[in-house]
Formats: C-alpha cells, sequence, structure tokens
C-alpha cells in the first residue's frame, strides 16, 4: 500500500466496506479484508435489528435481511456513530410499499423515535423567569411529535386509526403519550420554530385553539416531561 495519511487511508477502507469494493493495490489481501467486510455486514444488520427489533419481527428474518441490504445500498452511512444508522430506515420502507404489511412503516417510524429518545439526557424541569410572557420557549430536540395512520405504540393486532403521539424520555423511562389533534397542532407548531416562541405569542396561539383550563392542563403535562425548554 502507498504511503497515505490515516484519514485517507481510514476514508478509503470505510469507503470499501460501504462499496463492497475493494480498492486495487491499496490494501495488501483480499482475505484480510473480507473478514473486516463480513464483521461489518454483520454489525450493520445487527444494529438495525436492535433499533427496529418488531419491525424485523413483523416481516420475519429473510425479509428483513433484504430490507437491510437494500437500506443500505440506498443510504449509505455518512455517520460515525453507528446510532444513526436507521434514521432514514422508515422512509426507505415505506417507499417499499409491502402491501401485506401497510403499517410497517408507521411502526419502523415509532421504533426509531423510541430508540433516538434512549440517548436524549434526563429532562429539565421549566425554569420561568419573574417576567415570563417576555421569555422564548422551544420543542425539545429530544422529544418526538408522530402521526401514525396506525396504533403501532398499543402493540398487536395493529389497527388502522389515526394516532398522535408523542415519544419522550422521562424520569420514569422511554415514554409514548397519545395527544389530541389540536394539541399535537400546538406542539409541532411550536416544534417548527427552530429560534423558539415568546411565550405571550406561543399561548396566543394556543388559545385559538382550546379554551384556557384546558391548555393549563396540556402546559403542565408538558413541563412534567420537558418537552418545553427556556431558549437560551
Amino acid at each position: 500500500m502507498k504511503n497515505t495519511s490515516l484519514k485517507t487511508t481510514q476514508k478509503t477502507f470505510f469507503n470499501s466496506l460501504e462499496n463492497g469494493q475493494l480498492q486495487r493495490g491499496f490494501f495488501t489481501k483480499n482475505s484480510r479484508f473480507e473478514i473486516y467486510k463480513n464483521s461489518y455486514d454483520f454489525l450493520y444488520e445487527r444494529i438495525l435489528k436492535i433499533d427496529f427489533e418488531k419491525t424485523a419481527e413483523a416481516v420475519g428474518e429473510k425479509t428483513f435481511v433484504k430490507l437491510a441490504l437494500g437500506y443500505r445500498q440506498k443510504h449509505q452511512s455518512r455517520e460515525w456513530s453507528l446510532s444513526l444508522l436507521g434514521a432514514e430506515f422508515a422512509s426507505f420502507i415505506r417507499k417499499q410499499r409491502i402491501v401485506r404489511k401497510p403499517y410497517l412503516a408507521d411502526l419502523a417510524r415509532w421504533e426509531w423515535a423510541n430508540a433516538m429518545a434512549l440517548l436524549a439526557p434526563d429532562p429539565k424541569p421549566l425554569i420561568i423567569a419573574d417576567n415570563p410572557l417576555k421569555q422564548r420557549i422551544c420543542f425539545s430536540e429530544h422529544a418526538h411529535l408522530i402521526s401514525s395512520d396506525w396504533t403501532v405504540h398499543l402493540g398487536k393486532p395493529y389497527r388502522y386509526k389515526k394516532s398522535f403521539l408523542i415519544i419522550a424520555r422521562t424520569l420514569d423511562g422511554i415514554e409514548t403519550k397519545p395527544l389530541k389533534k389540536i394539541e399535537f397542532e400546538c406542539l409541532y407548531f411550536l416544534m417548527q420554530k427552530k429560534n423558539g416562541l415568546k411565550i405571550s405569542d406561543f399561548l396566543g396561539f394556543a388559545a385559538k385553539k382550546t379554551t384556557p383550563n384546558t391548555l393549563q392542563q396540556w402546559v403542565r403535562s408538558w413541563t412534567a416531561i420537558g418537552l418545553l425548554l427556556i431558549k437560551p
């Protein structure tokens, strides 16, 4: 192998693993490379199966292996973290149109939200200043809103019913909570504001959707699981 920098060697090696093609003259022996490649293939599939356990169970071993291979060919990893391998898996499954499993993409999306919530830090209590209406709040980046056509969060049998869900890490672990459609719309509105919103503006928007008493109950439940954060 010619003299190259460590960065170039690592990049070439990783690309070879992803593409399954050994760059001629770069490595010493094909047999040694195959050991790494086979281990990488096994690890890639294994990571997906851990994050999408219920999805794998629903389609069976052979089909899941095919899905994993097809996903890898279409979405080559650009991240060094194994925890992010499945970021586009649910979208990939939706495009496959598996007729006998129409709930599969929603199930995969829900499982991915759970996997990401597991990596989130513990929720912190919302601290309100003396003049709270001037403070800016934002939606926690560690929580996930999902609009699902199937009741994937309730387990088998999956029923065709519109569900609005929030998946978040709480002090008790990862929780999925059903939301009312209007409640979902309020949180989705906040989530879209990357720079956050003044509390007064958010309350003004939400007040058009529901009654003051209901809004108060929602805000209490949202802050209890760390959905609302003060924007620095």
